[in-house]
Parts: structure tokens; C-alpha cells; sequence
């Protein structure tokens, strides 16, 4: 029983990282690492690319709260 629990054990990777190519979260090459521009520049990016997603998502859950609250009330705000 002990045996198969060390052959067992064997099989998985150490957890001590690595500089190995087998490990490739303990191996960052310096062409992966981004300078603080690239890191802004990207932020930015996404930060647009979000807000033109969400945004008519948004008016529209907003617009539709209005609506169901006119409704309730009976009150119109449109011809």
C-alpha cells in the first residue's frame, strides 16, 4: 500500500517553481513582461471595449425599469 502511495506521488510536478520549460508559470521570458505604458495603454483599451458593451445594456435595463414604474403608476411621460 505505502508503494503505490509514493509512486503515486511521483507523478505529480514539485511544487518548488521552476525555470524549467516544463513549468511554464515560474518561466516568464522578458518578451512577456509588459512596461507600465503597455500595461496603461491596454487598461485603457479595455476599459473602452467595456463600456461600449455594457453601456446600451445598461440604458436598457434602466429604460425598462422606467417603463414597468410608469406603468404601475399609470403615468405617462411619452406622446
Amino acid at each position: 500500500m505505502a508503494d503505490s502511495a509514493s509512486q503515486l506521488n511521483t507523478n505529480f510536478p514539485s511544487a518548488s517553481p521552476s525555470t524549467s520549460p516544463s513549468n511554464p508559470v515560474g518561466s516568464i521570458s522578458s518578451d512577456s513582461v509588459m512596461s507600465f505604458g503597455e500595461r496603461t495603454i491596454s487598461a485603457a483599451g479595455a476599459a473602452v471595449l467595456s463600456a461600449i458593451v455594457v453601456n446600451p445594456l445598461d440604458v436598457a435595463k434602466v429604460s425598462s425599469f422606467f417603463y414597468r414604474a410608469c406603468l404601475k403608476l399609470n403615468v405617462t411621460f411619452w406622446t
